[in-house]
């Protein structure tokens, strides 16, 4: 289910939909903001270059989720790595093309009974 069980109410399916993503942003800034208050009231007492490790983290993480978490999910699963044949690398083509195989293979099985039975009879 996409929205959760939020999902039978037509008006309330995209908070079911986006919940997680909101409750994670909304944890990250108030939990950066805290750190920053933190370090804008301790100014008088500490330098304010002790909390430069707040910007590096926050250049972290700005890099790692809209860098390179679409980056590596668009590579792993669009099956660029194994030339769309290859499977494990070969992503999402790969899997329809065996499971389209594996419905021909299936369908050509049946064919042939009902061709013994039609003969049969």
């Amino acid at each position: 289910q996409r929205g959760g069980p939020l999902e039978k109410y037509d008006s309330c399916k995209w908070i079911g939909q986006h919940i997680g993503t909101l409750i994670s942003m909304c944890t990250i800034g108030v939990s950066v903001g805290l750190v920053w208050c933190r370090a804008t009231s301790l100014e008088t007492y500490f330098s304010f270059q002790e909390f430069a490790f707040i910007a590096g983290y926050l250049l972290e993480l700005v890099i790692s989720l809209f860098v390179f978490s679409p980056l590596l999910s668009t590579v792993l699963f669009s099956g660029i790595l194994g030339c769309y044949r290859i499977p494990v690398l070969g992503g999402r083509p790969w899997e329809l093309r065996v499971e389209a195989a594996a419905k021909r293979r299936k369908d050509k099985k049946r064919l042939k009974k009902q061709q013994k039975l039609l003969q049969l009879a």
